[in-house]
Protein backbone atom coordinates (compact mmCIF):
# COMPACT_ATOMS: atom_id res chain seq x y z
CA UNK A 1 0.00 0.00 0.00
CA UNK A 2 1.42 3.50 -0.77
CA UNK A 3 1.27 6.21 2.46
CA UNK A 4 1.06 10.01 2.07
CA UNK A 5 2.02 12.16 5.25
CA UNK A 6 0.95 15.59 5.88
CA UNK A 7 3.22 17.95 8.16
CA UNK A 8 2.12 16.19 11.67
CA UNK A 9 3.02 12.67 9.74
CA UNK A 10 6.10 13.96 9.15
CA UNK A 11 6.87 15.32 12.62
CA UNK A 12 5.31 11.98 14.83
CA UNK A 13 6.74 9.31 11.97
CA UNK A 14 10.44 10.85 12.58
CA UNK A 15 13.50 9.01 14.83
CA UNK A 16 13.82 6.82 12.31
CA UNK A 17 11.50 6.74 9.34
CA UNK A 18 10.01 3.66 9.39
CA UNK A 19 7.26 3.87 6.31
CA UNK A 20 7.84 4.54 2.91
CA UNK A 21 5.35 7.14 1.11
CA UNK A 22 4.83 10.49 -0.63
CA UNK A 23 5.50 14.10 0.61
CA UNK A 24 4.39 17.49 -1.17
CA UNK A 25 6.68 20.02 -1.79
CA UNK A 26 4.27 22.27 0.49
CA UNK A 27 5.26 19.91 3.32
CA UNK A 28 8.84 20.56 3.16
CA UNK A 29 8.01 23.96 2.74
CA UNK A 30 6.67 23.40 6.41
CA UNK A 31 9.54 21.55 8.06
CA UNK A 32 11.54 24.58 9.80
CA UNK A 33 13.24 22.67 12.45
CA UNK A 34 16.55 22.00 11.48
CA UNK A 35 16.90 18.59 12.68
CA UNK A 36 13.70 17.68 11.26
CA UNK A 37 14.78 19.20 7.68
CA UNK A 38 17.77 17.27 8.68
CA UNK A 39 15.98 13.68 8.41
CA UNK A 40 13.52 14.69 6.26
CA UNK A 41 16.29 15.33 3.76
CA UNK A 42 18.25 12.07 4.39
CA UNK A 43 15.05 10.08 4.11
CA UNK A 44 14.35 11.43 0.61
CA UNK A 45 17.86 11.07 -0.21
CA UNK A 46 18.08 6.79 0.56
CA UNK A 47 14.41 6.80 -1.33
CA UNK A 48 12.18 6.13 1.90
CA UNK A 49 10.53 9.27 1.36
CA UNK A 50 9.67 10.73 -2.19
CA UNK A 51 8.26 14.48 -2.97
CA UNK A 52 5.25 14.28 -5.93
CA UNK A 53 2.40 17.43 -5.96
CA UNK A 54 -0.96 16.69 -7.29
CA UNK A 55 -2.63 17.09 -10.58
CA UNK A 56 -4.73 20.20 -10.92
CA UNK A 57 -8.15 18.38 -11.45
CA UNK A 58 -7.17 16.75 -7.99
CA UNK A 59 -6.73 19.92 -6.30
CA UNK A 60 -9.91 20.91 -7.52
CA UNK A 61 -11.89 17.79 -6.35
CA UNK A 62 -10.73 18.77 -3.28
CA UNK A 63 -11.75 22.45 -2.54
CA UNK A 64 -15.16 21.25 -3.79
CA UNK A 65 -15.26 18.94 -1.18
CA UNK A 66 -13.58 21.63 1.03
CA UNK A 67 -16.27 24.26 -0.11
CA UNK A 68 -19.54 21.98 0.26
CA UNK A 69 -18.04 20.61 3.81
CA UNK A 70 -16.88 23.66 5.00
CA UNK A 71 -13.90 22.36 5.72
CA UNK A 72 -10.74 24.57 6.66
CA UNK A 73 -8.29 23.45 4.98
CA UNK A 74 -4.57 24.82 4.23
CA UNK A 75 -3.28 24.70 0.56
CA UNK A 76 -0.43 22.18 1.84
CA UNK A 77 -3.94 20.04 3.65
CA UNK A 78 -5.89 20.16 0.06
CA UNK A 79 -2.12 19.21 -1.39
CA UNK A 80 -1.45 16.19 0.74
CA UNK A 81 -5.41 14.65 0.39
CA UNK A 82 -5.66 15.24 -3.69
CA UNK A 83 -1.74 13.28 -3.72
CA UNK A 84 -3.14 10.59 -1.92
CA UNK A 85 -6.28 10.23 -3.82
CA UNK A 86 -4.79 10.60 -7.28
CA UNK A 87 -2.37 7.18 -5.38
CA UNK A 88 -5.29 5.34 -3.89
CA UNK A 89 -2.31 5.91 -1.06
CA UNK A 90 -3.42 5.74 2.96
CA UNK A 91 -3.03 9.30 4.38
CA UNK A 92 -1.28 9.78 7.81
CA UNK A 93 -2.19 12.97 9.68
CA UNK A 94 -3.84 13.97 12.78
CA UNK A 95 -6.08 17.11 11.59
CA UNK A 96 -9.23 16.70 11.64
CA UNK A 97 -10.46 18.70 8.57
CA UNK A 98 -8.19 16.72 6.56
CA UNK A 99 -9.45 13.28 8.21
CA UNK A 100 -12.74 14.21 7.58
CA UNK A 101 -12.43 15.48 4.25
CA UNK A 102 -10.68 12.28 3.59
CA UNK A 103 -13.84 10.13 5.14
CA UNK A 104 -16.09 12.24 2.62
CA UNK A 105 -13.82 11.47 -0.13
CA UNK A 106 -13.60 7.76 0.55
CA UNK A 107 -10.32 7.25 1.56
CA UNK A 108 -8.14 5.40 3.73
CA UNK A 109 -6.09 7.45 6.73
CA UNK A 110 -3.99 6.31 9.71
CA UNK A 111 -4.74 9.45 12.48
CA UNK A 112 -1.24 10.05 13.94
CA UNK A 113 -1.40 10.00 17.28
CA UNK A 114 1.01 12.20 19.62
Amino acid sequence: MVNVFDTSGILNNFGPIELEGYITNSVISEIRDFEFKTKLNNAISVGILKIEDPTKESIEKVKKIQLESHLKLSNTDIEVIALAFEKKAILFSDDYNILHACRILKMETKKIIR
